[in-house]
């Protein structure tokens, strides 16, 4: 950075080599603001070229003539992640960013390529933000310089951006209450920009802290927040809610808490001189030597101190951390680099993300020094773990760095034969269409506030919104373009939440929904499907009626599920069959209920293999649950709920079902009723017996809108046969006979 002593503050001239100058002067209102930047190319040696000197003089004199003449506004500077800086005076927010006028023209800069904001007026924005992006570690210090700036009387904008970068900051350092307090916070003050931000819900294990959360999280959702924040504290609320039959959590003892005494100040000078006594000898010796063996060796030696080391935070972050290193300085050692910041990340939860991040760098090794067999196993295992860090990615608002992942985990996947490439080609598209959608919305509100009276560049970002986004809540800013009182009626009511609507304006929007399926393009199409199918199933549960009003609708609901059905079938998963070759496609929440009885010991690991096959291939946007039943209490997902196919998700789904024994009776009410009460599209009722008649009638009393699809599958034995038919003809499902030729192309899993 250049400047002169003779010129103000504000007038700092930014320089790059390579560029020439551009001086330009933008005029607001009364005030001139001069955005100066000088770029003096360089020679070969470094050096300003001498024939540019008394240019760039001549430059900063006109630049100091310039400032004299006109006071100068304070400014505004936003970078950006791709490096892009953009200064100027932000003049607004909204659920996509900031809004800056940037040499003339407002630009909207999305929430989540903001790398760093500087605001002149208050110069500790800056400093806040410096310690903001070093994560964890400048966690402290940069929450005592945003509280600070917050203090002061704020621009709306700037106080929604710290108040977001709060919330950011507190999630990543696991303080969820007080990340729920700066997110209801912001939902308060800005519900616009809040209703552009995703998170993804977390547990809270002390019970006081769970109570208090989950009674501001009832509180904020009695307010009747929109529809994108109501979704996310309902998220939220289930995670935290104690599931069904579990003790309620205990109230809060009335005598005081013991203190506990903080750490002492010196402990990690302590944590150094500790291990400093037990490995400095050894590690003094492997630098003088330049076999890898020796670090090696050193390596498994520490991965053995960690594993009885404790949980001393200090102590045990050296030992992983110099056991990581070591391990990394040769294939030998990576899977002992692994399995160190496996053990940190256990037993220090706080460094689990950073132990993740390190893994996967030994991952990624493993990968490239391995061959043959091993990097085949390699590769699938650095697949799930690109997948993995681009859904949380895509949870924490980064789908930039989500793309990233999934480009590289589409390279190996391929290089493999990984069985995830369409899945992984299905993400990609997906997330590449979303970002696609969000530039044509940006473009559309430039042109729009350049020529704010084209009603169709207004109405194009109704559509946008409403369709390719699937997101009412900001397409209704727009409906005034389209002249349409019902248009606008109907985006007004899709932003509430569906059990607040009317059983009039559910119908209305299941045509609505129908309607703009029709406009859509592939990738949107079965979201505005989707929906029309939510609106229409949500009537004629409340609607019970046999009238016109409810046969019409019934007849639009199954045109819907087929439209549907064809629409994700023409999508990148087209050639995978379901569940045993039923087709799932067409269902955006389905429920596996699974026979676990005693004789299906011989054969329940072919049905966990498929079971595990038909949840890998799930779209993101499906959501699923599995039940296993027998004689005694089902046994069900950790979860509790309906969870969307996430890798995530998937992994956990995985982890839970080879869990399961096969023993007891065959009695499947128990988990059917637990299967309707999670409100899904469609059922999938496995079972190698025989029901009792009155399962029937259990059905037709749980379904009884007629809106769940159940299939049923009788597998290996037929005596079943006559009710599981029954059941999937009077439920708009399809029954499938699973014999053992079926089996036959199937790859036995090894028993755990």
């Amino acid at each position: 950075m250049l400047s002169s002593p003779r010129l103000p503050k504000a007038a700092r001239l930014r320089c790059s080599p390579g560029c020439f100058t551009n001086l330009n002067s933008t005029v607001w209102g009364k005030e001139t603001r001069v955005l100066a930047t000088l770029s003096v190319p360089l020679s070969p040696g470094g050096k300003q070229c001498e024939s540019l000197r008394h240019w760039r003089l001549a430059a900063l004199c006109e630049l100091a003539v310039l400032c004299i003449a006109a006071p100068l506004a304070q400014a505004d500077t936003i970078r950006t992640r791709v490096g892009i800086g953009y200064t100027g005076q932000v003049v607004g927010i909204d659920a996509q960013g900031l809004l800056i006028n940037h040499a003339g023209a407002v630009r909207t800069i999305p929430r989540d390529d903001i790398v760093r904001v500087e605001v002149d007026q208050y110069p500790d924005v800056a400093k806040a933000e410096t310690l903001f992006d070093r994560g964890v570690s400048g966690a402290a210090e940069a929450e005592r310089f945003y509280a600070g700036v917050l203090a002061a009387d704020l621009p709306s904008w700037l106080r929604a951006f710290i108040e977001w970068r709060l919330f950011r900051l507190r999630l990543a350092v696991s303080r969820y209450p007080e990340a729920l307090d700066a997110y209801l916070l912001l939902m308060q003050e800005n519900p616009q920009f809040a209703a552009g931000v995703t998170w993804s819900p977390v547990s809270e294990n002390d019970p006081d802290r769970q109570r208090a959360m989950l009674a501001k999280i009832d509180e904020a959702l009695r307010k009747g927040p929109p529809d994108p924040i109501a979704g996310q504290l309902t998220k939220l609320r289930n995670v935290l809610t104690p599931a069904p039959g579990t003790p309620p959590v205990p109230a809060a003892p009335s005598s005081p808490k013991p203190h506990i005494p903080a750490p002492p100040s010196d402990a990690a000078e302590k944590a150094k001189i500790a291990f400093a006594s037990l490995f400095g000898d050894r590690l003094a010796k492997i630098q003088a030597t330049a076999d890898p063996q020796d670090d090696v060796d050193l390596a498994a030696d520490l991965l053995q101190a960690a594993k009885i080391a404790g949980s001393q935070p200090e102590f045990l972050a050296l030992v992983c951390e110099k056991a990581w290193e070591l391990g990394n300085k040769d294939p030998a050692g990576y899977a002992t680099a692994a399995e160190a910041m496996k053990i940190l990340a256990e037993k220090i939860p706080q460094m689990a993300e950073a132990c993740r991040q390190r893994m996967f760098v030994t991952m990624q090794r493993q990968y490239e020094h391995a061959s043959g067999p091993a990097r085949a196993e390699a590769g699938k295992s650095l697949v799930e773990a690109l997948l993995r860090m681009a859904d949380q990615q895509e949870r924490l608002g980064n789908p930039d760095q989500a793309l990233v992942y999934l480009r590289q985990a589409q390279d190996v996947a391929m290089s493999v034969g990984s069985s995830r490439k369409s899945e992984i080609q299905a993400s990609l598209e997906r997330l590449a269409h979303r970002q696609q959608t969000l530039a044509r919305i940006a473009e559309r509100i430039r042109q729009s506030q350049v020529a704010p009276q084209d009603q169709k560049v207004r109405e194009d970002i109704f559509f946008l919104y409403a369709v390719e986004l699937d997101n009412p809540a900001e397409a209704v800013k727009y409906a005034d373009a389209l002249g349409d009182e019902g248009m606008k009626r109907c985006a007004q009511q899709a932003a509430s939440p569906a059990e607040k609507l009317s059983e009039a304006a559910c119908l209305e929007l299941g045509d609505w929904y129908r309607f703009l399926a029709d406009k859509a393009g592939p990738a949107a199409k079965p979201n505005m499907l989707a929906r029309a199918r939510g609106y229409y199933k949500v009537y004629l549960e409340r609607h019970t009626a046999d009238d016109l009003p409810r046969a019409k609708a019934l007849v639009a609901f199954r045109q819907v599920e087929s439209a549907l059905e064809k629409a994700r079938r023409s999508g990148p998963e087209a050639g995978v069959p379901g569940f045993f070759g039923l087709p799932l496609g067409g269902a955006g929440k389905i429920v596996f209920i699974v026979d676990r009885s005693g004789s299906m010991t011989d054969s329940i690991d072919f049905v966990k293999y498929e079971l595990k096959r038909c949840i890998a291939v799930l779209s993101q946007e499906q959501q699923f649950y599995v039940i296993f039943y027998s004689s005694g209490p089902p046994v069900e997902l950790p979860s509790r709920t309906l969870v969307h196919a996430t890798v995530h998700n998937r992994q956990l789904a995985f982890e839970f079902i080879d869990g399961v024994i096969a023993q007891g009776e065959t009695d499947p009410s128990k988990a059917l009723e637990r299967a309707f009460a999670l409100g899904p599209d469609a059922i999938c009722l496995l079972t190698d017996g025989e029901f009792d008649r009155a399962i029937i009638d259990l059905v037709r009393r749980l379904n009884v809108s007629a809106t769940v699809r159940v299939h049923t599958l009788g597998f290996l034995y037929k005596t079943g046969e006559s009710v599981l038919r029954q059941i999937a003809q009077e439920n708009n499902g399809v029954y499938k006979f699973v014999s053992e030729a079926d089996l036959a192309d199937l790859a036995k899993p090894s028993r755990r």
